[in-house]
């Protein structure tokens, strides 16, 4: 079964070739083909993205648990 980090990884230099990616970008992509059993804490690694994800919405769901809101739908008539 083929992850994206495999199918990136075989076809990352190809890609090179063809575009022409931030350094940004490129620094996040090798963090990714890279990353094994140690965290590379990029967004776009498969595995370490999910742990980022739900980090961060463990973070909004404790900065905002705290505040109480309602919601409110006004309407007006069509005529």
């Amino acid at each position: 079964m083929y992850s994206v980090r495999q199918i990136i990884k075989e076809n990352w230099k190809s890609y090179l070739k063809t575009h022409s990616p931030t350094a940004h970008q490129k620094e996040e992509i090798q963090k990714m083909i890279d990353c094994s059993k140690n965290s590379c804490n990029s967004r776009i690694c498969s595995s370490c993205g999910k742990r980022y994800a739900d980090d961060w919405a463990n973070n909004l769901v404790n900065a905002y648990a705290r505040f109480h809101a309602r919601h409110v739908v006004l309407t007006t008539p069509s005529f």
